[in-house]
């Protein structure tokens, strides 16, 4: 709920042409989406909004939005066949999926000569009725993943690929773990510690990795922050190299 508590007695709008933004007196607690955002007639950190997309919106964007529960027209029940039937065979192709070095695996690719939209779908069987991941477009180097415009897949929370660290960190409302750098899974978020993001759960996971430009990983802060460990995103090294997101997934949990 959206509630607003306040004084009628002394309410009032100190705003003027001259000096615009100033803040109304006599309201002493907001909530927004049940979050309090005023509190005792000050700001909180806590953000509760959310994106909310009418008909017209969401027609034309729900092939490229990510929300909880499904990848655009990947869902938990979403086999092989049905996005064939529903997509048609020349958007969806059985392909062998890239998940490790020199490593593949055989699942589905939609829109795989487009990697701004393109997904990769894996499977828990090899009936492909079990969708365990789907990676957002798949297909794009590393090198362009600073690129905010390469990616067209975005959350409601409009987090894509080149998504810095700090607007992880706001998105989540909170710090995060992630992974180290320059190893197998480097920059991967394990866990969103019980942020807005973990709100996904258990419908499906969003898991993202990040790393640093290039050009930052020459600082000194980068080799404070290497390896198998975890590392939280407040970590001074992580803020230093403000590391941005390379790959998005959405995880599917076991039926």
């Amino acid at each position: 709920a959206d509630l607003v508590l306040f004084d009628p007695a002394t309410v009032a709008e100190n705003s003027t042409f001259e000096k615009p933004h100033q803040y109304a007196t006599g309201v002493t607690h907001v909530w927004v989406n049940g979050i309090c955002a005023l509190q005792d007639g000050k700001m909180t950190a806590a953000l509760g909004g959310r994106v909310l997309y009418g008909p017209a919106v969401r027609g034309a964007a729900e092939a490229l939005l990510i929300e909880p529960g499904r990848a655009g027209p990947v869902t938990p029940a979403s086999t092989h066949d049905l996005l064939v039937r529903a997509l048609g065979p020349e958007r969806v192709k059985a392909a062998d999926i890239q998940v490790g070095e020199g490593e593949t695996q055989p699942g589905t690719l939609i829109d795989g000569d487009d990697p701004s939209r393109s997904l990769a779908v894996l499977y828990r069987d090899r009936e492909k009725t079990q969708p365990r991941l789907v990676r957002l477009c798949y297909g794009l180097s590393r090198a362009v993943h600073p690129s905010f415009g390469a990616c067209r897949w975005q959350t409601a929370e409009h987090i894509t690929l080149g998504t810095t660290l700090p607007m992880l960190v706001f998105y989540n409302g909170r710090p995060f773990e992630l992974a180290g750098f320059a190893f197998d899974g480097s920059g991967t978020v394990v866990s969103w510690q019980k942020g807005r993001l973990d709100e996904w759960s258990p419908v499906a996971r969003l898991r993202v990795c990040l790393e640093p430009d290039p050009s930052r990983m020459s600082l000194p802060e980068y080799s404070q922050v290497l390896g198998g460990r975890y590392f939280s995103s407040d970590h001074p090294a992580m803020r230093r190299l403000v590391p941005s997101v390379y790959k998005m997934f959405v995880e599917f949990p076991r039926p």
